[in-house]
């Protein structure tokens, strides 16, 4: 008891002399903190909040319908070769980046910069995107999105009712089931998405490091893969899942997957090459590459760095609704901002160890998970 009184009281004794010492800077704390959708609008860099499809309402719902429609019609930026329009430009996107962007250590960075880049393109569509955002798909909580049409009608499972019926929507690539350029759906006992999906989830989660939290959130059971497989018709191949637009609130909801566990981990910068992957000075397949023929020539922050943080807004800025709250980074922690505060949190950190849960209570800033406590809080002070 006394060493650990005697800990604390050095720890106040450091933490005078650092604050005398040490420019005032503000690295955030991080942890899966979360903020009420109220104070979105009041962050000094406003960020642009992506929500949950099942919060939609009609309106929200016809304004993805139309974004994915204006892209359809929107000319190609590229040379006019492989696609005649932007959408099938993504498509194709995708499809010459399987290598890299599946199986590898790129799959959440390049799936995060290719949600971006459509996201931002769909905003410079007309005034009524200027604030548009991609919803998530919550297959761990929800059915499949209802407004975006139905499964396909036996025996070709083709989409036969809603927005992108036969007749009112084209895909680049003819569909497994079909054979045809009308999109295709076949879902395959797709109701254990909601089954196996929490499950999956809280495992995913659970991992300490990148390269086994990329392996579960890309191949465990009732995650993404599951989900583009129960789907069937066009998502089930890397090739032409984007043909289905539903694509987009996939990914969503994998890369809200990876920014919760970011955020539980305490760290906006993780990251480890595997599975033959680029480094993270490297350049992601197809981004800012001059001689791209399907018009991403000029993307900007394309390097697997740049990915990392959704909250840095000069190169992406974004975030999450999740479960009615907005998720953020608490409060940036300055010895200059916190002052005594800042004592308190180095002591908490000191003590931590040695007294547990309760000194929770003293700490002047939000608190990471347990596991993580006393490290983030010492990353608060020495960034």
């Amino acid at each position: 008891m006394y060493r650990h009184k005697m800990v604390f009281v050095v720890s106040l004794v450091v933490s005078f002399w650092l604050a005398s010492i040490v420019p005032a800077t503000a690295v955030p704390v991080l942890s899966e903190v979360f903020t009420d959708s109220s104070d979105a609008s009041t962050l000094a860099d406003p960020l642009r909040v992506r929500r949950n499809e099942k919060d939609l309402d009609g309106a929200g719902q016809q304004l993805f319908v139309d974004a994915i429609k204006a892209m359809k019609a929107a000319p190609a930026k590229g040379d006019g070769t492989m696609a005649t329009n932007r959408y099938d430009e993504f498509v194709l996107a995708h499809s010459t980046a399987q290598a890299e962007a599946h199986d590898t250590s790129a799959f959440l960075p390049w799936h995060r910069k290719l949600l971006w880049e459509f996201e931002t393109e769909v905003r410079q569509l007309a005034p009524k995107f200027a604030n548009f955002t991609i919803p998530y798909w919550d297959w761990t909580k929800d059915p499949f999105p209802s407004f975006l049409g139905p499964n396909g009608t036996p025996p070709s499972f083709t989409v036969t009712d809603g927005p992108f019926k036969a007749g009112q929507w084209k895909t680049l690539e003819t569909g497994p089931d079909n054979g045809t350029n009308d999109l295709n759906r076949h879902f395959n006992d797709i109701g254990k998405l909601m089954t196996d999906g929490p499950g999956g989830a809280t495992m995913a989660l659970a991992q300490t490091t990148f390269t086994d939290f990329t392996f579960l959130a890309e191949a465990g059971t009732g995650l993404h893969n599951d989900a583009h497989v129960r789907v069937g018709g066009h998502l089930s191949r890397v090739s032409s899942g984007i043909d289905d637009p539903v694509f987009w609130m996939l990914h969503d909801y994998v890369d809200l997957l990876w920014l919760r566990w970011e955020l539980g981990k305490g760290s906006l910068s993780s990251y480890e090459v595997s599975g033959g992957g680029p480094e993270l000075t490297d350049n992601l397949a197809n981004f800012g590459d001059p001689a791209s023929k399907i018009g991403f020539m000029n993307t900007v922050n394309n390097k697997v760095a740049d990915q990392l943080n959704p909250f840095d807004t000069a190169k992406l800025g974004y975030t999450y609704e999740f479960s009615g709250q907005v998720l953020a980074i608490p409060e940036p922690c300055s010895l200059a901002l916190f002052g005594s505060g800042t004592i308190v949190l180095i002591g908490f950190a000191l003590k931590k160890r040695a007294r547990g849960k309760r000194l929770g209570r003293v700490a002047k800033a939000p608190l990471v998970p347990d596991s993580h406590e006393g490290r983030i809080q010492f990353a608060c002070l020495f960034g």
